[in-house]
């Protein structure tokens, strides 16, 4: 389905990885989730904010492919993925990078 994959981490926890490109799925795109790096319980990022960070990060996301989220875990990549969902993606939450990179080469 060739998906638009999005690594909603924090700028931080990137650059902390050893090596390899920003984000560690290869082709994701780095669209933080957190807004000026605040965590998702002391301060949620709104819908309207999170589409706008996607807009600057120069994505055009059509709505009719599809839209994998990852953060380090999965708790991020699930709140980016129900905002695009709300806003009318097929958005799914992929949980950790490697999880994504694993379904993405089952599914290639």
């Amino acid at each position: 389905n060739d998906p638009v994959v999005l690594d909603v981490r924090d700028p931080a926890e990137v650059a902390a990885r050893k090596g390899g490109p920003p984000a560690s799925v290869p082709g994701a795109v780095h669209v933080p989730l957190n807004i000026d790096g605040v965590k998702q319980s002391e301060r949620p990022t709104t819908q309207e904010e999170f589409l706008a960070a996607v807009a600057a990060a120069g994505l055009a996301l059509p709505k009719d492919r599809p839209v994998v989220t990852h953060c380090g875990s999965g708790g991020r990549g699930g709140k980016a993925a129900g905002l695009l969902r709300d806003a009318g993606y097929d958005a799914y939450n992929g949980g950790g990078p490697a999880h994504v990179a694993s379904a993405l080469k089952l599914s290639s």
